[in-house]
């Protein structure tokens, strides 16, 4: 035997966890699509950083020639 304020508690209960349920779904619907996004930004940051340090290197430690190094160049021929 339930009674009606039983049931109509639970049935209140029933909709506030549904309404729990919808939000959590959508809050990690939001987190997924933000990690995807990071994943972007950090591929993004990664190849930054790769051209920054080349360019600090090629400032610390410009190219010279062979020659000024004291070292003789190879020559190579294609074939």
């Amino acid at each position: 035997y339930i009674d009606s304020r039983a049931r109509r508690n639970l049935g209140s209960i029933n909709t506030e966890l549904q309404d729990v349920q919808r939000i959590m779904v959508a809050n990690i619907e939001e987190v997924l699509q933000r990690g995807e996004a990071l994943s972007g930004w950090s591929a993004m940051a990664r190849s930054w950083l790769t051209a920054t340090t080349i360019s600090w290197v090629q400032a610390i430690f410009p190219p010279y020639p062979p020659e000024y190094l004291g070292l003789q160049a190879c020559a190579t021929t294609p074939g």
